[in-house]
């Protein structure tokens, strides 16, 4: 047997050790960043990418979804394919687009001299 493949085999085992004992089903092709916090009972599809979250009891995410700096509640369902990203956008200027609200934003076309509204904050 190969070397590299003997350490992927490793390397599962431990990764479904570890999943079994919190009652997690988490891919072996997702990615799970260090400051990830799963209650339990969650399930993470494959390719998913979870970063700086908390992951509610009983939620599951769906594959090739990407979670980066959110709070997702208990017994909560993400599609696949979702993507959280940062930024925010007003909802009660004429448009979404920076330039109704951000004379810095690097489209180049603003229609305001000063900052109106904060685009990025964290989302709690």
């Amino acid at each position: 047997m190969k070397v590299l493949e003997l350490f992927k085999m490793r390397a599962r085992a431990v990764y479904y050790r570890i999943a079994k004992r919190q009652d997690q089903m988490i891919s072996v092709k997702a990615r799970i960043g260090s400051r990830v916090e799963l209650e339990g009972r969650n399930s993470i599809g494959k390719y998913s990418v979870l970063s700086h979250s908390k992951i509610g009891y009983g939620t599951y995410i769906g594959d090739r979804s990407a979670l980066m700096g959110c709070k997702v509640g208990k017994f909560c369902s993400i599609a696949p394919d979702v993507k959280r990203i940062s930024g925010t956008h007003p909802i009660s200027f004429a448009s979404t687009h920076p330039a109704f609200y951000s004379p810095n934003h690097p489209s180049g076309l603003h229609f305001v001299k000063e900052q109106k509204f904060e685009e990025y904050v964290y989302a709690d």
